[in-house]
């Protein structure tokens, strides 16, 4: 999941590790290694926003990398033949 690798890519961008990460956002390390490795689908925005806190950054900043940014274009590209529409 995207949101997953922003998070650890801001997290190794503060010199953290998952451990260290984990206890400032009072989550477990192995709920930590499944958002960040794609195995948790949809985080809840509390969770998200413990992450963002302890990583010392607005939430809407776990959201703003550009891998993010094509993600969500090309997931909306990919929806347009379902809606009836051509690419």
């Amino acid at each position: 999941m995207w949101i997953g690798r922003n998070i650890a890519k801001l997290r190794r961008s503060k010199g953290l590790t998952q451990g260290e990460l984990a206890e400032k956002a009072g989550i477990s390390i192995h709920y930590l290694s499944r958002i960040e490795g794609g195995n948790c689908p949809s985080p809840h925005v509390k969770t998200l926003s413990r992450i963002a806190y302890a990583l010392g950054i607005r939430i809407s900043e776990l959201y703003s990398c550009e891998g993010c940014k094509r993600h969500r274009f090309l997931s909306f590209v990919n929806v347009l033949p379902e809606a009836g529409f051509r690419k």
